[in-house]
């Protein structure tokens, strides 16, 4: 490929070479992103009041189901259960999931920020306690960085961990944390008081959310995803084992910032297929609504919008799906192995940045001219357009503001 190192593309003297398109997916893949499709379109969206009224077990359900066709251990090692898929796969299989904003959320979640952390930081003895039931649909993970008075700013985080004989005492608030409601373990970031092993500072826990100390707050109230769980993780004199330390202690920006950089990959290409489903939404819409005698996907202007918005989401589809397939090639030149997935990752920070970017922005854009093509109509609650506008402002600020 010619995007051997991140930021390639930049470079005006780069030889010209092969790069990884949506084209390039085989026929076994495209069965598994149908199936992905279905799944959504059959079981999750008929559902979507009770989703959004967070009907008690509904959001569990669905998950449930959606690990018994294997749609939540995508990028987890094969040893461990996982189908460890290309990232361009696992990619294309929660974009195929974007109809449903929330659901689609917690999907992704649990296939990145809320699982990975093991994956690519864990020791053997972790990956083999924690990594099977993340595959498996048992366990579902959250990831607990940001802070009341810090979110991109990871390290200013105030949260603390002490080491009391062979348990850390853990305090502090995390907050806005995806899943928390429904997840059995979190991800905690804290700076270790004192020297544990010569090490201090910035430290990754693995925090199971039942452990004595270990609280949630209300779910949040929120502008847009009504049906995904967002609530504070309240640790008060929280204790867990000595063994929880994920990493090294005082390196868990190291973790914090690389997890990061797959879920902003992810986020990309997730807003990307909301995109699409927003825009075939007003479609179907304006092929059927008739005024002056036409319908209005014939007017001029609803052609330039339509004609704006495919183009706009070809260019960011052409943009992350290359970016994807760079990554995993440089991992699979690495051998495939957690370190190198996790240089890979390092070294193509700046095009995961850019698809977090390029495809939440492109998503507003699309909402919000789709609710524009259904006219007054849009602006209810009874129709999508609304949904997939509320829905879309988030994608802009979380995992990184843009």
């Amino acid at each position: 490929m010619s995007d051997t190192h991140g930021g390639a593309f930049l470079d005006p003297a780069q030889a010209p070479g092969a790069i990884f398109t949506p084209e390039d997916f085989d026929a076994e893949q495209q069965a598994l992103f149908d199936t992905a499709r279905r799944f959504c379109d059959e079981q999750v969206w008929p559902r979507l009041a009770d989703i959004e009224a967070k009907v008690p077990g509904v959001l569990e359900g669905l998950m449930q189901q959606a690990s018994d066709l294997g749609l939540t251990m995508l990028d987890l090692p094969e040893e461990y259960g996982g189908l460890d898929l290309p990232l361009p796969v696992s990619m294309r299989v929660l974009e195929s999931t974007g109809r449903e904003q929330s659901f689609m959320l917690t999907l992704m979640v649990q296939n990145g920020i809320g699982s990975l952390p093991v994956a690519l930081f864990g020791s053997d003895e972790q990956k083999a306690q924690w990594l099977p039931g993340f595959a498996s649909g048992e366990l579902r993970g959250c990831y607990c960085l940001t802070e009341p008075g810090s979110g991109s700013d990871a390290l200013a985080a105030r949260t603390t961990a002490v080491l009391d004989g062979e348990q850390w005492v853990l305090n502090g608030t995390k907050q806005f944390i995806t899943n928390a409601g429904i997840a059995d373990v979190g991800f905690v970031f804290a700076k270790v008081q004192g020297e544990v092993d010569g090490a201090s500072g910035f430290t990754c826990f693995i925090v199971p959310l039942d452990a004595p100390g270990v609280s949630l707050g209300a779910e949040e109230h929120k502008l847009g995803m009504h049906g995904s769980s967002t609530r504070q993780v309240i640790l008060q004199d929280a204790r867990i084992a000595r063994g929880n330390v994920l990493g090294q202690i005082g390196r868990g920006h190291v973790i914090a910032f690389n997890i990061l950089n797959n879920g902003r990959y992810k986020l990309g290409g997730t807003a990307l297929g909301s995109a699409k489903c927003a825009l075939d939404a007003a479609l179907d819409y304006a092929a059927a609504r008739r005024q002056f005698g036409q319908r209005i996907v014939d007017f001029g202007m609803i052609r330039r919008k339509i004609g704006q918005a495919a183009a706009d989401i070809y260019a960011a589809e052409s943009a992350i799906y290359r970016a994807g397939g760079a990554i995993d090639a440089l991992a699979n030149a690495g051998g495939r192995t957690a370190d190198a997935k996790l240089a890979a990752l390092q070294d193509f920070a700046l095009e995961c940045s850019i698809a977090k970017i390029a495809g939440s922005e492109l998503l507003w854009r699309v909402a919000d001219e789709a609710l524009q093509m259904f006219g007054g109509y849009g602006f209810l609650e009874e129709y999508p357009a609304a949904k997939y506008l509320r829905d879309a402002r988030i994608a802009r600020i979380y995992e990184g503001t843009n």
